[in-house]
Formats: C-alpha cells, structure tokens, sequence
C-alpha cells in the first residue's frame, strides 16, 4: 500500500499522519519516490543505530560525484574524506576518540559563562523592538557564533560560515539537488576548505585556547597528527551539527513555550526544570528526523525483508513519538519519565556535541522565557513553514513579538 513519500515537500513539512501510518501498519517500508526502506519504530531504529555492522554509515547515501565537481574538488583539499558521520569502525573509532577528547564535560561546563554572555547580547540587540524574526536573529546566531568563536572564525564574517554549514548539509543530504546545485556546492566548499587551512596554520604555528588548536594538537593512538584533509572533515562534521540541531531545537522550543503558557509559568517558578524542557523538545521536534545507513548483508525486520545494499532511513522523528514507547507522544511533558529519546542518535554514532548542544539550547530557552514577556507568536501559527528537507526539520524563519 502506498502511505505516501517522504520526498514530499507537504510530508517534510507536516510529517506526523505519514510517522504514524507508518508505525500502526507499515513500520518497515518502501519509499515509493526515494526508493529507500523508512524504519518508523522506536525499537527498530535504535537498534538499527547501535548495529553498526549491519546498517553501515559510510556507504549510508550514495555520494553525489560529476566530471565538473571533482575538477573543482582537484582546486581544493579533493572531496571530504569519512572521518566521523559517514564512517565505520575500525576507521571511525579513530576519529571518535580523538574528538572526544575536545568535548570534554568540564570544556562545556566552564563555557557555560560564556555561552549566557553570548545569549544576553543577542537578546539586547532586539529586546527594545518588541518583536524581532527569533530564528535568524536569536536560535540561528547562538550556536554559529560559539562555533565561529571556538574555530577561530571573526564574527564579522559568520554570515558566510553559516553559508558553509548550509551548503555541508544541501550536499550531504542533496536528493532534491539538480547538478547544478552539486556544482555550486562544490565551489563554495573548495572555499570552505581554503580558509580553514589558512586558519589551521596559524593555530600550529600559535595556539590558542579554542577547539581548532585542540583538534591541530590532538594526537593518534600513534602518536600522529590528523592530515589537513582529515581536519577539514572533521571540522565540516562539527560545523553542520554545532548548527543544526542546536538552532532548530531553539526555535522549536520558542514554540513550545508559546502554546504552552503554563508551562512556561511553570519554569520561571523553578528553574531546575529546564533540562526536563530541552529533553521533551528534541525530543518532540527532533531536528534530526532521520539519518540514511545501508544494509551490508540481507536483514529482515518485523517479517519484511531488507535486501544487502539497500538504503535505509532511520526515521528518528517517528520513533521519538511511538506510543508504544511514549504516552501522547505529541504532548510537552516535564516530568515525562519515558524511555530516553534518541533524537542524538544512538551507538557509536550518538552526537558527539550532545553536551554542548543541551547547553546553548538549556540556556537559550532560559533567557528567552525569562526576558521575553508576554511572548507570542506575530503571525498566525499555521503561516509557520520549515525548510524542505528530507533529513532535517527547522523553520524558515519565526516571527514573534512580546512586551
């Protein structure tokens, strides 16, 4: 039976129906347009996250490659290599450790200053206004600018890194891309590329305390640096999901405030509930609504066979709502005691970020309950739209006003 497309632009925009006629009668299915299996259930998808063996990331969607883009890569640093996102171990492992001896609990913990400085002077910059667009002036800016600090980009030109993040997540997740577009990719990742190696030399020839002198510093389990093509992977991976989840998660959780006045009451009384807050939001509007894998033997799932080499998608913003798991699942719960989501993956591949991300998002939804009064929406919810995306879920933009 046909339940529709997640290729759709009106399911990427409204997904909820087509994840729960996925979950009741088709848990397994067959994407009539994209051609890849959608896994829906929550037990199902997380396992299929922690069976890396089985579900491979490296081989997860095919690689878009043209004559034009690799004589454009063959300009730069060649087309990004597997590092952490679309790697497996034994190669992964590698990268994983390395990186996670960056995104140190106690690194996150002592920018938690720094973060709230950084929350406050965006908000100052529009709390006169009485209404301001809260996703391109407020969720968008919070994360690109800590990560624009911590790799050493000026702030002046974070415009353009989050060009760079834009075009890093078009391209990796490009099913609705023409050629042209992969063409246009490819130039402004070449840049990308030229401008961290520049930044990359200056770190090795005089450090500084931010995350680009530790990943230049970090060394192997032999003792070996990371090659510069091996960095600027690593540094595309950080960049897209230092944005991304961080930034549409924010702007989510605005809304959840917004519909929910009481809660927000409920907050300003006791501060303690906020981490209960982010938890609920990533896991109600997971930005990340799924991830792509490939099957690397014949697997069978709930009595449907998944031929070798097929593609699947780990459909997380519909196992982040099964009622087998979670009691209306649609609603904002703070003291939900539920199984936790896995709106940051699961197995080795859970976000490495994950700490950070709670962090900008906990203190963000903060300021913006606590300074923001009489919060509301300034158009009418149903005029809210998301950028189409197969993958990812985040506003187009979120006008609110308040005082």
């Amino acid at each position: 039976m046909n339940y529709g497309s997640l290729m759709s632009p009106e399911t990427q925009e409204c997904p909820w129906d087509f994840h729960k006629s996925l979950r009741t009668d088709a848990p397994v299915y067959l994407d009539p347009q994209g051609g890849f299996y959608v896994i829906s259930r929550y037990e199902d998808v997380k396992e299929a996250f922690k069976n890396w063996q089985g579900y491979s990331s490296k081989e997860g969607f095919p690689r878009y490659s043209s004559e034009a883009t690799e004589r454009i890569y063959a300009t730069g640093y060649g087309d990004f290599v597997d590092t952490l996102t679309s790697n497996d171990p034994p190669s992964h492992d590698r990268y994983r450790s390395l990186v996670n001896k960056v995104f140190t609990a106690d690194r996150v913990n002592r920018m938690e200053a720094y973060i709230q400085q950084i929350v406050d002077s965006l908000i100052d910059n529009f709390i006169d206004q009485g209404r301001t667009d809260i996703h391109n002036e407020f969720s968008m800016k919070l994360p690109v600018t800590v990560i624009a600090d911590q790799l050493g980009v000026p702030r002046e030109k974070i415009s353009q890194l989050k060009e760079w993040t834009d075009v890093a997540v078009a391209s990796s997740v490009g099913l609705m891309a023409s050629d042209e577009d992969h063409v246009r990719f490819a130039e402004i990742q070449v840049e990308f590329q030229h401008y961290f190696v520049e930044r990359l030399e200056e770190r090795r020839l005089q450090p500084r305390d931010d995350l680009l002198t530790d990943l230049v510093q970090t060394r192997t389990e032999e003792e070996q640096p990371l090659t510069t093509a091996e960095l600027l992977s690593v540094i595309r991976t950080l960049l897209v999901g230092g944005n991304e989840t961080t930034t549409n998660t924010l702007s989510a959780g605005i809304v959840q405030l917004i519909r929910n006045p009481r809660i927000a009451d409920q907050l300003r009384a006791d501060p303690t509930l906020y981490a209960s807050l982010v938890e609920e939001v990533l896991r109600i509007d997971s930005a990340v609504q799924g991830l792509f894998r490939m099957a690397t033997q014949d697997m069978n799932i709930g009595g449907v066979d998944i031929p070798r080499g097929s593609i699947c998608h780990l459909r997380i913003g519909s196992a982040n709502h099964d009622e087998a798991v979670y009691e209306c699942p649609g609603q904002l719960r703070l003291d939900r005691r539920s199984k936790r989501h896995i709106a940051f993956g699961a197995g080795i591949h859970m976000c490495v970020g994950a700490m950070l991300a709670r962090k900008e998002i906990a203190l963000g939804l903060r300021a913006v309950n606590e300074r923001l009064s009489n919060l509301r929406l300034a158009v009418p919810e149903e005029a809210l739209t998301h950028v189409p995306n197969v993958a990812l879920r985040g506003f187009t933009s979120l006008p609110v006003a308040f005082g």
